[in-house]
């Protein structure tokens, strides 16, 4: 996705904003007037804008609105060039990372099929591209020496409920972050999660991206105290998501 920036106060904004005839630009004047300057402010702190989110309508319309001011102040724009004249907008690319739907965390063991609740029963800390895992086996490790020198992609890996012990084992074995593996859950018998909510869209510079990484999975109750037991085989973790 390409967006454009206004120099002024560092607002990014979609390439092509408009400004609409309801937003009218203070009366000119060469000094600096105290109503000048409450009338750009109001605007741009009003409820109507939603908070300028990057690349939302808002964004477009507050890049349009600064575009006008510094133009009707005589300053001169150092934006891209179109045929050769500079214009308001430097394109940047970025690159946005939106969950459509709650992940789906699938567990299969002696007992049949279970699905779990987003949110109450198990979170994601998605790491890059939101993607379906496919089924992998299950290998629960409870002491260093239980976790693999080799990864396996085709293996999840159930790990304590420490996320500074299970990452630091990850990482004496030279699994930073649990590169290698399909998954890596953290399991939380005492706790409960709260009520699920889709994430906002991520958006990031696409020169800074995140790679994609392996999702870290954090499972809560009866349901993390079942796999630390090793009463699940098989999970499958599933996204409607992309980047």
């Amino acid at each position: 996705m390409w967006v454009a920036i206004t120099a002024l106060l560092c607002v990014s904004v979609a390439a092509g904003g408009s400004r609409r005839a309801e937003d009218p630009l203070p009366a000119l004047d060469p000094a600096v007037q105290r109503a000048a300057l409450e009338h750009h402010v109001r605007f741009l702190a009003s409820d109507e804008l939603r908070g300028r989110g990057v690349g939302t309508p808002e964004s477009r319309r507050v890049s349009a609105y600064l575009a006008a001011a510094l133009e009707r102040a005589g300053v001169a724009p150092a934006g891209e060039k179109t045929e050769g004249v500079a214009g308001w907008y430097q394109l940047v690319p970025l690159l946005m990372t939106r969950q459509r739907t709650f992940p789906v965390l699938r567990l299969v063991g002696g007992a049949g099929e279970t699905l779990l609740e987003f949110g109450p029963e198990f979170s994601v800390d998605v790491n890059g591209d939101p993607r379906d895992t496919g089924e992998l086996r299950l290998l629960v490790v409870r002491e260093l020496d239980e976790l693999p020198a080799q990864p396996d992609p085709g293996v999840a890996l159930v790990m304590h409920r420490s996320r500074a012990r299970s990452f630091r084992w990850l990482e004496e074995r030279g699994h930073e972050d649990g590169a290698g593996w399909g998954l890596v859950l953290r399991v939380r018998p005492t706790s409960k999660g709260r009520a699920g909510k889709l994430p906002r869209p991520r958006i990031e510079w696409a020169w800074k991206a995140q790679p994609d990484g392996v999702e870290v999975v954090t499972v809560n109750g009866e349901a993390g105290a079942r796999l630390w037991e090793g009463d699940f085989e098989r999970v499958q973790l599933s996204f409607d998501g992309s980047r």
